[in-house]
């Protein structure tokens, strides 16, 4: 995901015309999809080679399963954005 889509996402986030869903969890087979609530974006510096890229961080989200927010603990397996 490039800078310009985190940006875009973060601000239609905010103005409730986007929303994200993420299916997290070990594997396709043993996941299940939760919302995005809110998140941070941090730039991480490529010490070796120059560069960087930017990252999702502290990503705040609904989970179904428990009824609750929670901090995103688990791996990202898929990203798909809604636009209303």
């Amino acid at each position: 995901m490039g800078t310009s889509d985190l940006l875009q996402f973060g601000t239609n986030l905010q103005q409730g015309t986007m929303e994200g869903i993420l299916t997290i969890g070990s594997n396709l087979n043993a996941s299940h999809t939760v919302n995005v609530i809110s998140f941070d974006v941090i730039e991480k510096l490529s010490i070796l080679g120059g560069g960087s890229k930017f990252l999702m961080n502290n990503t705040r989200v609904w989970d179904p399963l428990t009824g609750s927010v929670k901090n995103l603990t688990e791996n990202i397996m898929k990203f798909v954005f809604i636009k209303y």
